[in-house]
């Protein structure tokens, strides 16, 4: 009966030990298809710099221009609000990307829940409310940044109108620098968050018996 009751305990034990080796395969899987996703989101960030770059060389270019130089006035705003579409464009593939990727990182949640370790468990919910505040945070930079690009939109069409006023062109300035300094201080947290999760993903594979290279 001792014998018996030892082989059943190493049996739960073993069987304990190959639940959690697939509940930590799944985790893995999702967080890996999470990243592989956010892919989309890291090719957008060249095509974007770029396109602020050729937007704010129109800029450069328009404010030197005299106000007589009205056709080359014209051409540059023009050119400069194509930019603006363009990172219209570019931001909306960027948030498919990175809301694709968010889904697919809730899908650890079920896992989570019926984690056995709890400090494995601990971990993994910090893990989690750390990626729902990044994403949230990037929620934010996104529709900041296209309220911005409008802002931007209403200044090259001020630059073409010859009646507008010197103060009305500074107080929309002033408007778009605050805007771009608010996104600047909520993309200063996303990337704390980023680091945060990166150091508890680390953490989380460092904890379990997968062959992880991180």
């Amino acid at each position: 009966m001792q014998t018996y009751l030892r082989w059943a305990f190493i049996i739960l034990v073993i069987t304990a030990l190959t639940a959690c080796g697939k509940t930590d395969e799944k985790i893995h899987e999702h967080l890996e298809a999470a990243v592989e996703l956010e892919e989309g989101f890291l090719e957008q960030q060249a095509p974007l710099r770029l396109a602020e770059k050729e937007e704010y060389e129109r800029y450069e270019a328009l404010i030197s221009q005299n106000v007589e130089e009205k056709e080359e006035i014209e051409a540059l705003a023009a050119e400069a609000i194509e930019q603006t579409y363009r990172r219209e464009e570019i931001i909306a593939l960027e948030k498919e990307s990175m809301t694709a990727s968010y889904e697919a990182f809730k899908n650890i949640e079920s896992y989570v829940e019926k984690y056995k370790d709890p400090d494995m468990k601990a971990l993994l919910e910090e893990m989690m409310k750390t990626m729902s505040e990044r994403y949230h945070l990037y929620e934010t930079i996104a529709a900041d940044y296209v309220a911005g690009i409008e802002l931007d939109r209403q200044l090259y069409e001020m630059l073409k109108d010859e009646s507008t006023s010197i103060e009305s062109l500074q107080e929309q300035i002033e408007r778009i620098n605050a805007k771009y300094e608010q996104i600047n201080e909520a993309k200063s947290e996303f990337n704390e968050r980023t680091k945060e999760y990166n150091e508890q993903k680390r953490e989380f594979y460092n904890g379990t018996k997968l062959n992880v290279q991180y």
